[in-house]
């Protein structure tokens, strides 16, 4: 083969690689509105710039060309999203729910895989052929499946899960942190949400739990948790309830006779 013919081949595919790029721009900006305009986004940019830095450590480990951008959305249940070009949103409530840094990397490395395996499209329909027809995008399926999922998709979506499981334990091990922590969340989650349990059945965490420890040697150098971590989280637990004030408590008062409650 010519060097021309190389180099005109080698254009068309960088051309193409671009393309791919700015259509998934498009279609994770589309997304992205969506989002923002079902929930709020936290204007709290120390909660955010932490988010980021972790987001971006985990990134590098896992060898992303392009940036992360996070998010975080004010909202109490567990949640997290990917979209394509790089978007990644958690909600505060999972940052409370996790209770180390190790495993709120667990969930950011994971999102990450999603995007850097780009195995959030799916095609649920195939022709006679069996080839696939069109594609449709639903992200990391572990938190969006839903009763309209169709059932014949389910084996699908878990071989995903488990690839993208799979290729975060790598990247936290190369970003130094302890793996183990990603399964305990999902350990946890699967137990306390019972919509998640569709992809995260005792023996998937069983088998992901002997895979770390056949394959990640122990490091006591792992980090497992940070003040960093806990002083973020702590924005959002729940604080102690307080008492009522004097002026909040009913009183006793004479209205004529006898005693009445005001």
């Amino acid at each position: 083969m010519s060097g021309v013919r190389v180099g005109i081949i080698a254009t068309v595919m960088l051309a193409s690689v671009a393309l791919a790029q700015k259509l998934d721009v498009a279609i994770g900006g589309q997304f992205a509105k969506e989002i923002e305009r079902e929930y709020r986004v936290l204007p709290d940019p120390a909660v955010t710039d932490y988010a980021t830095r972790l987001a971006a450590r985990i990134a590098q480990s896992a060898g992303m060309n392009a940036p992360v951008t996070v998010k975080v959305l004010e909202n109490s249940q567990v949640h997290a999203f990917d979209f394509p070009g790089g978007l990644l949103y958690i909600t505060t409530g999972l940052i409370a729910r996790a209770e180390t840094e190790a495993e709120l990397a667990g969930v950011l490395a994971h999102e990450i895989g999603h995007l850097k395996l780009n195995n959030g499209y799916h095609s649920p329909r195939r022709n006679a052929d069996g080839r696939a027809m069109g594609r449709w995008f639903l992200g990391c399926s572990r938190w969006t499946l839903n009763s309209a999922v169709p059932l014949a998709s389910l084996t699908e979506f878990r071989n995903i899960e488990q690839e993208t499981d799979t290729a975060a334990i790598e990247y936290l091990q190369t970003a130094g942190y302890d793996p183990l922590g990603m399964l305990e969340f999902y350990n946890k989650l699967r137990y306390e949400e019972p919509r998640l349990a569709q992809t995260w059945s005792s023996h998937d965490l069983m088998e992901l739990h002997s895979y770390v420890e056949e394959s990640v040697a122990p490091n006591p150098e792992f980090i497992v948790n940070t003040a960093a971590f806990d002083a973020i989280r702590k924005r959002f637990l729940p604080g102690p309830k307080r008492p009522p004030s004097l002026a909040e408590r009913p009183t006793l008062t004479r209205v004529n006779s006898p005693l009445a409650v005001r």
